[in-house]
């Protein structure tokens, strides 16, 4: 037979239990990058895909003087890249 401290602790901890469960604590949340480290890596990503289509379009450019805008401006977009 339960005393009765013995069953409202069992009550307690049933309860404690309940509440825990309904907040989430329980459960685990998956981790998610903190939110200047996945703007600063979106921001590399778009500026790496800009140099690689400012490459492609090199690849087609036939005077010098367009060659040397386009070397100017990866430069320039790897500059910021690299400050990020």
């Amino acid at each position: 037979m339960e005393t009765l401290e013995q069953a409202i602790a069992r009550q307690k901890a049933q309860a404690k239990a309940i509440r825990n469960n309904l907040s989430g604590r329980s459960s685990q949340k998956p981790r998610l990058k903190p939110r200047k480290q996945a703007i600063k890596e979106a921001k590399a990503q778009v500026l790496n895909e800009a140099i690689d289509a400012i490459k492609d379009d090199l690849r087609a450019i036939k005077t010098e003087e367009q060659r040397r805008g386009h070397y100017r401006a990866i430069s320039k977009l790897s500059q910021i890249r690299d400050e990020l």
